[in-house]
């Protein structure tokens, strides 16, 4: 069977921290177990349904899409073959993670309408006014320099451009949400949660018009309460023979930690869009 085209970018003139650069990364284990939860080629609740609730009202079947961040490459599947996009490039600084999504693209037998590509952390390695639409799921939590993002995604985006998706923000910054922080740090894993007003501030700043969020914390606190009681219930065997008890108590912490914040009002998790004006 073909694979999906697959290339390797680089990229010197490092700007920010892009997505899941080498300090960011799950370890191996911790991606395979999520995919257990959360179901073949996804790391978080929701799969194909939540990628096209997302693309609600845009029609891709002419367009060109790039999945930053494509992780295990569910979302990029569910493009293909759900939302009939015309092309998908996906995009990941994780070799491990992209041998995955060119697994997943290749049963599909889509080869043909995607391109995934392993860069590093920094400027994107695609030609100004290159895609039609832009898709990321929860990578700008991991940077610092957010209108810096957004101004690389605008610069990819042709004009009147879509730039849509979903992130994690602050709602409230209480113990819930310093728990849920803190835990993460633990971990070793940097992230920078913003609020709303940041969020969109950062986005307007790189040029960005049309910027809007939908709540999606109230089906996503549903979704981290499932996997919670699914980790403790039909998983719960299958994940102690690949975790041990240790890993498993940390993982099974792990969701729990994330549904307290969700219920006591620490995270809040949105959809967003936003436009790339039709003049540079």
């Amino acid at each position: 069977m073909a694979a999906a085209c697959r290339v390797q970018s680089t990229s010197s003139n490092t700007r920010y921290v892009g997505p899941m650069s080498a300090e960011n990364r799950y370890d191996r284990s911790n991606v395979d177990n999520m995919e257990m939860l959360y179901g073949r080629g996804f790391l978080s609740g929701g799969g194909a349904d939540e990628v096209a609730l997302i693309f609600d009202g845009i029609d891709l079947r002419d367009a060109d899409v790039l999945d930053l961040g494509c992780g295990l490459g569910g979302a990029t599947v569910a493009m293909l073959t759900r939302l009939d996009a015309k092309h998908v490039t996906g995009f990941d600084v994780d070799a491990g993670n992209l041998e995955r999504a060119e697994e997943l693209v290749a049963e599909t037998g889509m080869q043909s309408r995607a391109t995934l590509v392993e860069g590093t952390a920094g400027p994107l390695p695609f030609e100004t006014d290159s895609f039609d639409c832009v898709y990321v799921n929860a990578v700008s939590c991991h940077l610092e320099a957010l209108a810096e993002f957004f101004a690389e995604i605008r610069r990819v985006l042709r004009p009147e451009g879509v730039l849509v998706g979903s992130e994690w923000l602050v709602r409230e910054d209480n113990a819930a949400f310093q728990g849920w922080d803190d835990l993460l740090r633990e971990r070793g894993l940097s992230f920078h949660f913003v609020d709303k007003a940041t969020f969109v501030a950062a986005a307007e700043e790189a040029g960005l018009i049309d910027v809007s969020l939908v709540d999606r914390t109230a089906a996503f606190t549903e979704f981290s309460r499932e996997s919670l009681e699914c980790t403790d219930t039909e998983l719960r065997e299958a994940l102690l023979d690949s975790l041990g008890e240790v890993g498993f108590d940390a993982f099974r912490k792990w969701c729990e930690v994330r549904y307290v914040a969700l219920r006591d009002r620490g995270l809040l998790q949105s959809h967003f869009r936003a436009c790339k004006p039709n003049h540079q």
